[in-house]
């Protein structure tokens, strides 16, 4: 230790001529790495200055053969540490590495600044390390932090500056990464990779932000980027390989613990690793992505989705993969996917609180919104999910999909009897409890005045008692968006269902809610039918039948045999129907004589 002292001292001696109260200093050290190269500048003091009291650790970085170096600096002063580290590795050559250090003390500044760390000139070298000073209070500030391998560089305060690995490696170095890059305070600048084959592992704030409203960080990567991750809001320009001539790169992970998600995101594929994998926002996200390539992990946001989504590929849900979008709030920016490229999910209002679906979805040439029209209206669009991708985008909490449930909704089987009915959802659904969905079963027949079966509530009475009679001994079960119902349908009678139990797949589980029926006047735009909502009652204000649970329903008819012209009665009608294109109704074999007895029977004497 008494060496290293004395070294210090003539060190300092040299360039201060021993004046320990000199406000601006610099140590210096250009010469060959030693066994032990530790430098040690004690109690440099300057009254006018708070916190004089300063203890600087220089610990020059060293590679040979056998060991990785490090180069750390540590400043201390009387109330507070703070300190920053770079680990920097190099991977060809033989001989000791020695660098060219320097500090310089700002007479206005509280804690010593970084002025640079140069590496001299080797001509068989593959590392670069170059650190420029800005003076930042409690905070760190580097101009610019140069190598072909950045393992760790970290801190507890802020980091302002850039880090950059575009320098080209040796014939035996590694391939350029920068490895954790972590403070606790805000990191602001530029932190880019973009040497082939780069990546970056981590950057990382634990307890502030990267980036401002106003100047968003720069993260770019030739390869990958693995993890940024801000305890508040990431104001950053993102890419991934996105440079023209350069292949697309792999996006993993980004997540703001607290805030939100803005600037940028440009990448080829957000890549899936494992379940950690995604882009997570507790609050808004307002980033515009741009993907060249698959989406396979979630995006998840806490609050609104404002940026707008382009990706020329896929949302891929199947498998291992995890390719879903989930927004807290309001879907507002537009979503654009490739033709058949919605094979994963999209959940709107994820947090149940009366969010809607605002923008379009795009895939290929199919837009669905709210301000379309027919099938692709939102959110209850028509358009099947086969032609999309076999993927969803729903409104928590989620109705069925009238045109993907088999039968159809609201449609009239002409095929005869079913045993087994399932019913699709806008999104994933599970079994809350039992029995997760009631059936009622009705006669074909409707009774005076109605002329839908959408329309008699489940607790309509007739002379003979309940006109809908709950079916039991009936096996239900629930995967993914589809409820399935097996039983016996027979023809001559018309279904519907109601939830009870069942729930949506998502945070906090919601209940799924069958609704859209026009004759209820809070909720208008004709897709249920009634259910247990009885449009008549209460003075036709209306009001949800008693002992049952507030749903509508999902419904289909299948009709008498003897019904041919599928008016839902028996009349002459069904007669001169059966006469311009005869059908076999006793399953003999043959349309003839017979058949038309027997119907002309049920017309007159009506069906047994």
């Amino acid at each position: 230790m008494k060496s290293r002292l004395m070294l210090a001292a003539n060190l300092f001696g040299l360039m201060a001529g021993g004046n320990p109260a000199l406000a601006d200093w610099r140590l210096v050290h250009n010469e060959g790495i030693v066994d032990d190269p530790v430098f040690i500048v004690e109690r440099v003091y300057d009254s006018d200055l708070p916190g004089a009291v300063w203890n600087i650790v220089i610990i020059a970085f060293v590679k040979n053969n056998t060991t990785w170096g490090t180069l750390s600096l540590t400043a201390s002063g009387d109330d507070s540490i703070h300190e920053c580290r770079v680990t920097v590795y190099s991977q060809s050559g033989s001989t000791p590495r020695y660098a060219a250090l320097g500090i310089s003390r700002d007479p206005n500044a509280t804690i010593p600044a970084i002025e640079y760390v140069q590496r001299t000139t080797w001509s068989d070298a593959d590392l670069s390390v170059t650190v420029h000073g800005l003076t930042q209070f409690g905070g760190y500030g580097v101009d610019k932090i140069e190598a072909d391998v950045i393992g760790d560089c970290w801190g507890s305060g802020d980091f302002i500056g850039s880090i950059d690995t575009t320098v080209d490696g040796g014939s035996g170095a590694l391939t350029e990464q920068v490895g954790h890059v972590r403070f606790g305070g805000d990191i602001r600048g530029s932190i880019q990779c973009m040497g082939s084959g780069g990546q970056i592992f981590t950057v990382e704030s634990t307890d502030g932000s990267i980036g401002t409203s106003t100047a968003a960080a720069v993260i770019k990567a030739y390869s990958v980027i693995h993890n940024i991750e801000a305890y508040g809001d990431i104001y950053a320009n993102i890419d991934v390989g996105s440079d023209p001539g350069v292949s697309a790169g792999n996006l993993v992970r980004v997540n703001a613990t607290t805030g939100g998600v803005h600037g940028v995101i440009r990448a080829g594929k957000l890549h899936y690793v494992d379940p950690t994998s995604g882009v997570f926002a507790a609050g808004d996200l307002d980033s515009s992505f741009t993907l060249s390539d698959d989406i396979h992990t979630p995006i998840v946001v806490g609050g609104d989705l404002d940026g707008d989504i382009t990706c020329a590929a896929n949302l891929s849900g199947a498998g291992s993969w995890d390719g879903r979008i989930e927004i807290g709030g309001d879907l507002n920016g537009d979503i654009t996917l490739a033709a058949g490229g919605l094979q994963g999910q999209i959940a709107v209002n994820a947090s149940d609180a009366s969010y809607d679906w605002l923008g379009d979805v795009t895939i290929g040439t199919t837009t669905l919104g709210p301000g379309e029209s027919g099938d692709n209206e939102a959110p209850y669009y028509g358009v099947p999910k086969g032609s999309i991708g076999g993927g969803a985008v729903g409104v928590v909490p989620f109705n069925f999909h009238r045109n993907d449930s088999a039968p159809d909704h609201d449609s009239i089987v002409t095929t005869g009897a079913l045993s087994t009915v399932t019913i699709e959802h806008y999104g994933p659904v599970v079994l809350g409890t039992s029995p997760g969905v009631r059936v009622y079963e009705a006669s074909w027949a409707l009774p005076y005045p109605y002329t839908s079966h959408a329309d008699v509530p489940l607790c309509y009475q007739t002379g003979g008692g309940d006109y809908w009679t709950e079916m039991t001994g009936l096996t239900i079960s629930a995967s993914g968006r589809m409820v399935s119902i097996t039983g016996t349908f027979t023809p001559g009678h018309a279904y519907q269902v109601i939830t009870d139990g069942l729930v949506c797949d998502v945070d906090g589980s919601p209940a799924v809610l069958y609704h859209g029926y026009a004759l209820d006047p809070s909720d208008t735009g004709a897709i249920a039918w009634t259910g247990a909502w009885d449009a008549d009652a209460n003075g036709g204000a209306g009001a949800w039948c008693a002992n049952l649970p507030q749903s509508h329903g999902y419904g289909f008819v299948i009709p008498s045999k003897y019904d041919r012209n599928i008016n839902m009665a028996l009349e002459n009608g069904d007669i001169d129907t059966w006469l311009v294109e005869p059908v076999d109704l006793n399953e003999d074999g043959a349309a003839d004589s017979i058949d038309l007895v027997e119907l002309v029977d049920a017309v007159v004497n009506g069906e047994e």
